[in-house]
Order: structure tokens, then C-alpha cells, then sequence
């Protein structure tokens, strides 16, 4: 190290903003127990990732049983156990006085609530609350229950979005939804948040009660102080508005393109999902249509790549799912972007494992739309440029065909009614099955609701000679985002 040789890299420094929390080069066999114990206990205590580097030639040393009994050695141990964490009784009452004074309750949950699904639903009922969710609590609370309104923000639903803006007090849990343009403004509402990680509280909004806990012990604690308020006005609007939306989602994916519409693919699988099924996301215009589409059921697990929106997760992802999880059916849901970049590779891995799984359901559903569409997307409204295509468009591969040479079941859908029997296919495979839908990057990947300055931006970046400008103009309109059609309800 240190001399510029082959394959040398900083690797402390490659790793540090994903392992910030514990990465250690060791330089001895007397260090290794140690450091091994530690980076288990830092990744348990801190919900994180940590990384031990090891040395080439440190790996052909002999390890060390126990470090010898002398000045500089420092012994270690295995072991540790999640301890119960919950505010002090004078937090938790000022938390329910906040809480118990709002007329229009709202709660949003994320990754830290996903073991207190029960408890998430208690303090809702008892407030008469809405709940949305941050992505990566998706599979917190079922979307079946009439006050769960999905997702919030840019991926998010009319439903939560129109929420987060009216509500009066907000209820965060377990969440650290970065996009606070869609949460209430601020002074709008009165807020509590609970995260077992004080840093994380009052980063999105100004708080007024902050509650280092775990999510479902201090919601347990907390459900006892609140008044019941169930049945109100507040819950009924909530209610409409989530059937509203649905109404809405349900004549978006039956609209027409060219030659399949991405929520029709979606929107196809939701109601097929099997129980217990674990779904993976990926990065892209793919990942709109899973937060917005999919409705989750009890039991059901799902993940996406939610802190540093990596492109390439879903297939890795759905991967090690099985591989924890091997009676469970695994979907991965991605995009041609991601699968060239790792989703293919992937593929061995697929082809090399599955015969090991006690149910070998592995289904990788592609959305082949030959463009980085969300990217696309992203530049006209936030920067008002057109589309590139020379960074954005992709290679057309033969992805179903690909699969077929490693084993795998191939299925290519290029026309909307082969949708719902692909799906039937897969999910009766035998084997794991790589869904390949043609589909329109036309289609557009935006908030329900544009902004005056985001609609500008659009409407500049189309007249800029977007090579797409006729279509996704067309689009536009017909699904109420531009003038000349009213909003599909």
C-alpha cells in the first residue's frame, strides 16, 4: 500500500459514506476477533452498514485465538441484543396533548415502522388519521385498509399528497422522507415525531415534540393517552379521497400506448401478488408505478434502493430476499436501464441458485421502453430541458431471449391484452421467469399535481424540439396534466 501499485485503492475512503458508522482496515491477526465483533454490534445497535477490509497478505497470516493479557491488547466478544427503548411518561404526554388538540390528524410512516405495523394502525384508528407512506415503508401498513392513503411526494398518491397539505397536526414514524416540499408547510400543522435515532428528529420539520423510541413499544405507550376520534369528517374526506385516486390510477393504466401503457403492467400484478410475496423496486420511472400501483397485503415485504436511489437494486435485491427467504415468491420490478447495468449479471446468479429454492419463484418483470425514461422526465420538468437522446437512449435487447439461454423462462409482452396472462404464467412457473414488456417512455412519470413553475418548465422543454413532443404533449392532455382534457377521476 502506498507505493501506486496494481489494483490499489483507498478502500477506507471508497467505502466511508456507506459505512460511515464503522469501517476499519485491519493490519493484524491480533485485530481481526475485535473488529469482526464490532462491526456486527455497530450494524445491529445503528441500523446500518459497516466494512472490515482485509489485506491480501493479512489473509494468509494464522489467526489469533485470544490476544495475549498485556498492555495495548484489547479482548472481544460475540453477542448482542436490541434493547427496549421508549421516551420518558412526561414526553409521551405532551406528545399525546399535541396529538389528541388535532382536528385533522395525519401520519406518515417509513422504514422504522415496519415492526409496528399493529401499533400504526391502533393510534390511526383511535385518531381517526390518515396514513402515508415514505417508500421504503411501503409494507408497514396494508394499502387494503380505507384510511391508508400510499405513498407520499413526487412517487406518491393525489390522496397523500392532498393529505400532508390539509392536515393539522402530522405523526411521523419512523421516517426520514427527504422531499419536504410534501410535507405541510411550516406552522401549518403541529408536529411529534418518534425515530429510535434522536438525529434524525426534526431534520424534515420543525417538530414540537421529538420521542427517541422504538416505533411499536412507544406507540404502545402512547395509544392509552389518546382520545378517540374515530369516525369524524377528517377520516371520511381521507377515505373519499383514497377511492377517488384509485378510480383515477385504474383509467390511467387502461389508457392506450404505444405499445403498452407501464401501469397496466403494474396494475395487473397488484391484484395478483401472492401471499406473503416479498416485491423489490428499482430506480427509475418503474419505481413510480410500484409505489403508486402495487397494493400491499399483510405479510407481504417489499424494498427499493429509498436512501441513495441506486439504480441496479431490484434484481440484487430480489436475490438476497430469496436467498433469506426461500419459500417465498420473489418479484423484482426494474427497467432496461438497470437491467443493463447489473440486472443481466444478475441473471447468472439466478441460473446458478434457483434449483436450491424450496419455492423457485424468482420473477424479474422489465419495463423495455429503450430510454432512461425517468431521467428524461426529470430534465424536462425540474430544468425545463427536452430530451437528449444521446445520453438517454438505450440499447433494444432481447432480454426474454437472454434469459431463455441461462435457464430461465422467457416471456416478451409487446401488446396489452398478453399483460394479465403473462403474469398468470410466471406466477405458475416452475422455474424463474424474466417478463419482458414493451412498453412507452410517453408515458409520464410525474407528481399528480404540477406546479406553475414545474408546468412552465415542461412546456418550455417540449418546445425546445423534444424529439417526443407530439406524443407526450397528446399524453399530457389526455391525462389532464395540460389544458384540453379535464383530470381522469
Amino acid at each position: 500500500m502506498g507505493a501506486h501499485y496494481q489494483q490499489e485503492v483507498d478502500l477506507l475512503t471508497l467505502f466511508k459514506d456507506v459505512a460511515g458508522e464503522y469501517v476499519q482496515m485491519v493490519t493484524t491477526p491480533e485485530q481481526v476477533r475485535h473488529v469482526v465483533d464490532r462491526a456486527f454490534r455497530t450494524a445491529m445497535a445503528e441500523r446500518t452498514v459497516t466494512c472490515v477490509i482485509v489485506p491480501h497478505d493479512l489473509q494468509e497470516e494464522d489467526a489469533v485465538e485470544q490476544p495475549p493479557h498485556e498492555h495495548g491488547a484489547i479482548p472481544s466478544a460475540v453477542g448482542w441484543s436490541r434493547p427496549r427503548v421508549i421516551p420518558t411518561d412526561a414526553d409521551l404526554r405532551r406528545a399525546a396533548d399535541v396529538l389528541n388538540a388535532g382536528e385533522r390528524v395525519a401520519m406518515l410512516v417509513g422504514a422504522g415502522a415496519l415492526g409496528a405495523t399493529d401499533e400504526v394502525i391502533a393510534v390511526a384508528e383511535r385518531l381517526g388519521a390518515g396514513v402515508a407512506k415514505a417508500l421504503l415503508g411501503k409494507a408497514a401498513v396494508p394499502d387494503d385498509l380505507p384510511f391508508v392513503t400510499g405513498s407520499v411526494g413526487w412517487l406518491g398518491t393525489r390522496a397523500s399528497n392532498e393529505m400532508m397539505a390539509a392536515c393539522d397536526t402530522l405523526l411521523m414514524v419512523g421516517s426520514g422522507f427527504p422531499y419536504t416540499e410534501f410535507l405541510p408547510k411550516e406552522g401549518q400543522a403541529r408536529g411529534v415525531q418518534i425515530d429510535i435515532d434522536g438525529r434524525m428528529l426534526s431534520i424534515r420539520y420543525p417538530m414540537e415534540v421529538n420521542l427517541v423510541g422504538d416505533s411499536a413499544e412507544t406507540l404502545r405507550a402512547l395509544l392509552p393517552l389518546l382520545k378517540e376520534k374515530a369516525g369524524g369528517a377528517w377520516r371520511q374526506r381521507i377515505e373519499d379521497s383514497i377511492r377517488a385516486w384509485r378510480r383515477e390510477l385504474e383509467a390511467l393504466a387502461m389508457y392506450p400506448a404505444d405499445p403498452i401503457n407501464p401501469q397496466r403492467v403494474f396494475s395487473e400484478l397488484s391484484s395478483r401478488l401472492p401471499d406473503n410475496c416479498i416485491v423489490t423496486g428499482d430506480s427509475g420511472s418503474s419505481t413510480v408505478w410500484y409505489a403508486r400501483h402495487l397494493q400491499l397485503r399483510r405479510g407481504m415485504m417489499a424494498s427499493v434502493s429509498g436512501t441513495l436511489a441506486t439504480m441496479g437494486s431490484a434484481v440484487p435485491y430480489a436475490i438476497a430476499a430469496k436467498m433469506a427467504y426461500p419459500d417465498r415468491p420473489v418479484i423484482a420490478t426494474a427497467g432496461d436501464g438497470a437491467m443493463q447495468m447489473t440486472g443481466l449479471n444478475a441473471l447468472l446468479t439466478i441460473g446458478q441458485h434457483w434449483r436450491r429454492w424450496q419455492d423457485p419463484r424468482l420473477i424479474v418483470m422489465l419495463l423495455n421502453n429503450r430510454e432512461l425514461a425517468y431521467v428524461t422526465w426529470e430534465q424536462r420538468v425540474m430544468e425545463g430541458d427536452p430530451k437528449f437522446p444521446v445520453s438517454q437512449d438505450i440499447p433494444d435487447v432481447p432480454y426474454a431471449r437472454i434469459a431463455e439461454l441461462l435457464g430461465i423462462e422467457g416471456i416478451r409482452v409487446d401488446r396489452p391484452e398478453q399483460i394479465g396472462p403473462a403474469w398468470d404464467r410466471a406466477l405458475a412457473a416452475d422455474r424463474p421467469v424474466l417478463i419482458e414488456a414493451v412498453t412507452d417512455p410517453t408515458v409520464p412519470t410525474l407528481p399528480p399535481e404540477l406546479k406553475p413553475a414545474q408546468l412552465e418548465k415542461l412546456t418550455s422543454a417540449l418546445s425546445k424540439g423534444d424529439p417526443d413532443a407530439d406524443a407526450v404533449t397528446q399524453r399530457l392532455i389526455s391525462e389532464g396534466h395540460l389544458a384540453g382534457a379535464p383530470p381522469k377521476r
